[in-house]
C-alpha cells in the first residue's frame, strides 16, 4: 500500500519542486485573464460544445477529442469559466506526470524522480500544463500507450494509441513507433533501458541545453515559438527569464533529489 507520508518524508526535494510547479501553474491560471494564441480557438470550440452546437470551427486543426472531454467535465462540474476549464485541463495534465514516472521506473532510469522533475520543468511544455492546449492531454495518451507497450500489454497500448489520435492526428507517428517496438521485441526494450540509465543532466546536457535554448530565444527576439504578431502576449524579458528559470529546478533535481 502506498504510504504518502513516508514518500513525502523521503523525497522532500521532489515534493517541494512539484509544489513550485503547481504554484506557478495556478498563478498562470488566475493571473492570465485572457486567452493566448491557439488557446482562443480551443476555448471557442469548447464553448460551442457547451452550447450544444457540434459544428467544428474552420480554424481548428485537430480532431476535437480534447474539446469534447473538457466540455463534458465543465458541464458536469459547472466550471465553465476560462479559469475553471484551465483547472480541469491542468487536473488531467497532472496524470501525465505520474505516467512519466512509471515509464522512467519501468526503463530502470538511474533516478526516476529526477527524470520526472526534468519532464515537469521542460521549457517547451511547462507553460502548456495550465492552459487550454491539446499538447499535454495528447501527451498523456501517448505516454499511456508507451507504458503499456513496455509492459507488453499490447491491446491496452493499441486502445490508448487510438484515443490519442482523437486528440491529435499527428500521433500516428507514435503509433508507428509503438508498432516497431512490438515487432522488434525485447532487444529494443533493452536498448531503451541502456539509453535511459545514462543521466544526461550529470554530464551537462540538461544545463547546457537550457542555456542554448535561452540564448537562441534572445537572439530571435522572442519570436522563435510565436508569430511576430503574437509576440506582445509574451514580452521578451518574460520569455528569456522563463527559459533560463526552468533550468534551475532541473539542476536542483539532479543534485539534491
Amino acid at each position: 500500500m502506498f504510504d504518502l507520508k513516508s514518500f513525502i518524508e523521503k523525497n522532500k526535494a521532489f515534493v517541494f519542486l512539484l509544489g513550485v510547479a503547481l504554484a506557478i501553474w495556478l498563478g498562470i491560471i488566475f493571473s492570465e485573464k485572457s486567452t493566448h494564441v491557439d488557446e482562443r480557438t480551443h476555448n471557442r470550440q469548447i464553448h460551442r460544445f457547451l452550447d450544444g452546437k457540434f459544428e467544428i470551427l474552420p480554424d481548428l486543426t485537430t480532431i476535437p477529442g480534447y474539446h469534447v472531454t473538457i466540455a463534458s467535465f465543465a458541464k458536469l462540474t459547472g466550471a465553465v469559466s476560462l479559469q475553471g476549464m484551465r483547472l480541469l485541463s491542468l487536473g488531467l495534465a497532472l496524470f501525465s506526470i505520474g505516467i512519466f514516472f512509471l515509464i522512467a521506473r519501468q526503463l530502470k532510469a538511474e533516478n526516476p524522480l529526477v527524470k520526472t522533475i526534468q519532464f515537469i520543468f521542460l521549457p517547451l511544455s511547462f507553460v502548456y500544463f495550465p492552459l487550454l492546449y491539446t499538447d499535454i492531454f495528447s501527451l498523456l495518451w501517448v505516454l499511456l500507450a508507451f507504458y503499456f507497450s513496455l509492459k507488453k500489454r499490447y491491446w491496452s497500448a493499441a486502445i490508448f494509441s487510438l484515443i490519442s489520435l482523437l486528440v491529435r492526428q499527428t500521433n500516428i507517428v507514435w503509433i508507428l513507433f509503438f508498432l516497431g517496438l512490438y515487432l522488434s521485441g525485447r532487444k529494443r526494450l533493452d536498448f531503451l533501458k541502456q539509453k535511459t540509465a545514462y543521466s544526461p543532466a550529470s554530464n551537462g546536457w540538461i544545463r547546457g541545453g537550457f542555456c542554448d535554448r535561452s540564448i537562441f530565444f534572445v537572439a530571435q527576439q522572442g519570436h522563435c515559438f510565436w508569430r511576430q504578431g503574437n509576440a506582445a502576449d509574451w514580452p521578451l524579458s518574460r520569455q528569456s527569464l522563463f527559459f533560463v528559470g526552468c533550468g534551475g529546478p532541473a539542476f536542483l533535481a539532479n543534485n539534491f533529489v
